[in-house]
C-alpha cells in the first residue's frame, strides 16, 4: 500500500535516485524518482525531473495521496510497470504549490513545451564549441574587468553608469559595452592570440535581437589582417553549427541558411550605390548624405540627421534587406567616420578597415583592422566626445592607460566581436533573443523587480 507523507530524509537517501530518462527496465524494483508533481489527483499524477516526465500511480486507500499536491517536490519510490511508476511511498521534500502559478519561473521554463529550457542546453553546447574552436587554434582565454572608468567612447552608445566607493573616495565608471580596450592592452603587453566570452552592457537597447545585458565573444590576433579574422568568423560559425546541429546550417525566420560555402564580401560603397542609390564617395558630411538620401527617395532621413543616423537608416531600410538573400555575408570597408577604433585602409583613407558579418539578416559580428596610431586615436576620441556632447550625452573620461599602451606600441592586429546570444538564436531557430536567455529583461515585472520584501 503506497503511503504519501512528508518527512526529513537521511543524507544517504540522495545517491539512490534515478533519472526517469535512465530507461529503468519494466518491473524494476527499488526505483527512486525525485522531482516535481505537476499534476496530482490524490491517487496519481505526473512527476517531472530534469530528464522528463513519468506517470505515478499511488495504489493505496482513498486517502493515501492526500498529503501531497500539485507543485510539491517529492521522492517517489516503487517499481516500474508499463511505463509508469507504481509507488510504494511518496514523500514530500518541499511544499511547492505556488511553483505552478502563471508568473513563476517553473511556468516560464515549461511554457511552449519547455522551449527555453531546451535552448539553455543548446546554449551550453555553443559555449563549449566556441572554447574548443579557439583552444584548437592556440588562443588564450582571458577575463578582463566589466567595471571600467574609461572604456567605450563611441558616440552612439548609452552606458550603465555606476561607481566604486571606499570611505570618502568615489570612482565613477561604467559597466563595459565591450572588453576592447583591456584586450588591446593585453596585445600591447605581448599576448598575440586571445579571446574571451563575457557579459557586456548597453543601455537603451531592447528589441528581438537586443538585451541590455548580453554575452559578447571577442578575439584578437597580433600580426593579422581584418580579412583573417573575417575568415575566423566563417570557420567558427561552421564549427559551432556542425557541433550543435550536425550540419553547417543555421535558421532564421524559418529559413535554413547554409553557412558552409564561402561568404560573399561586399563593400559598403558598392552596396549603397547599388541598393540605396547613394554614392558615398560624394557624401563626406551629414548634409551631403541627407540630400543624397532624399534624392534617392528615403523619406525617413531628415535634413538635420547626423551622418551616422542617416547612414544607418539607409543601411537598415535599403541595404540589409537587399543583401538578405545572400544568407551569410560580410559588409566591409565603412566610411572612416564610422570606425572610431579601426585603422584607415592603406591607399584610400576615406574608408576604415571595418567588417560586419550577417547571417539571415541578423548582424552577428563586427570587427576591425585595429588602429594603433596613438595620435590618430586621440583625434578620434576627441571627435567622438564632440558627437556625444552634440547629442546631449556626456563623454567618457580619456582612457589614459589605453593611450599609454598605444604610445608604447601595439603590434599590427585585427579583432572581432561576435554576439553569442544571437549565435545561439540562429542555432535553435528562435525568432527573439528572449528565447535563448535564462532571464531576459522583459521578465522584470514578473520577477517582482522593485517590490518591497
Amino acid at each position: 500500500m503506497a503511503q504519501a507523507r512528508t518527512r526529513a530524509l537521511p543524507a544517504e537517501y540522495w545517491p539512490r535516485r534515478t533519472h526517469w530518462a535512465a530507461h529503468v527496465p519494466a518491473a524494476a524494483c527499488g526505483v527512486t524518482l525525485l522531482g516535481r508533481l505537476v499534476e496530482w489527483s490524490g491517487r496519481g499524477g505526473l512527476l517531472v525531473d530534469e530528464s522528463g516526465a513519468v506517470r505515478v500511480r499511488c495504489l493505496g486507500t482513498a486517502g493515501a495521496g492526500r498529503s501531497v499536491a500539485a507543485g510539491d517536490i517529492v521522492a517517489a519510490r516503487g517499481a516500474v510497470q508499463a511505463g509508469a511508476l507504481e509507488a510504494v511511498a511518496i514523500d514530500r521534500l518541499v511544499p511547492g504549490r505556488p511553483a505552478l502559478a502563471a508568473d513563476s519561473d517553473w511556468a516560464a521554463f515549461a511554457e511552449r513545451g519547455g522551449v527555453r529550457a531546451r535552448n539553455l542546453r543548446v546554449r551550453a553546447q555553443v559555449l563549449a564549441a566556441v572554447r574548443e574552436f579557439f583552444a584548437a587554434r592556440g588562443f588564450l582565454e582571458v577575463e578582463t574587468p566589466i567595471f571600467s572608468i574609461g572604456t567605450g567612447h563611441e558616440a552612439h552608445i548609452e552606458f550603465f553608469r555606476t561607481e566604486f566607493r571606499t570611505g570618502r573616495r568615489r570612482l565613477r565608471g561604467v559597466l563595459i559595452p565591450s572588453p576592447e580596450h583591456h584586450m588591446k592592452r593585453l596585445l600591447g603587453a605581448g599576448f598575440e592570440r586571445l579571446y574571451q566570452m563575457g557579459r557586456c552592457f548597453r543601455n537603451g537597447e531592447r528589441s528581438v535581437v537586443h538585451n541590455p545585458e548580453f554575452t559578447l565573444l571577442e578575439w584578437y590576433r597580433a600580426f593579422a589582417t581584418y580579412a583573417e579574422v573575417m575568415q575566423d568568423v566563417e570557420d567558427l560559425v561552421r564549427a559551432v553549427a556542425g557541433r550543435v546541429r550536425g550540419a553547417s546550417v543555421l535558421v532564421r525566420g524559418g529559413r535554413s541558411i547554409d553557412v558552409g560555402p564561402a561568404w560573399p564580401r561586399v563593400t559598403v560603397e558598392s552596396a549603397f550605390r547599388q541598393h540605396a542609390g547613394v554614392d558615398l564617395r560624394q557624401c563626406r558630411d551629414a548634409a551631403a548624405l541627407c540630400r543624397a538620401a532624399a534624392a534617392a527617395g528615403c523619406r525617413s532621413v531628415r535634413p538635420d540627421d547626423t551622418f551616422e543616423d542617416a547612414f544607418h537608416k539607409l543601411l537598415v531600410e535599403r541595404v540589409e534587406p537587399a543583401l538578405a538573400p545572400l544568407g551569410a555575408w560580410f559588409l566591409q570597408d565603412y566610411p572612416v567616420e564610422l570606425g572610431a577604433l579601426a585603422r584607415r585602409k592603406p591607399g584610400d583613407p576615406r574608408w576604415a578597415e571595418r567588417a560586419e558579418a550577417y547571417v539571415g539578416g541578423v548582424e552577428l559580428a563586427n570587427g576591425f583592422g585595429e588602429l594603433n596610431d596613438v595620435a590618430e586615436q586621440r583625434r578620434r576620441f576627441r571627435a567622438e566626445a564632440a558627437k556625444r556632447r552634440a547629442a546631449g550625452r556626456s563623454p567618457m573620461p580619456a582612457d589614459r592607460a589605453f593611450l599609454r599602451m598605444l604610445a608604447a606600441g601595439m603590434p599590427p592586429a585585427a579583432g572581432m566581436a561576435l554576439g553569442v546570444d544571437r549565435l545561439v538564436m540562429l542555432c535553435v531557430g528562435a525568432t527573439t533573443l528572449d528565447d535563448v536567455l535564462a532571464f531576459p529583461l522583459g521578465r522584470a515585472a514578473a520577477d517582482g523587480g522593485g517590490a518591497t520584501l
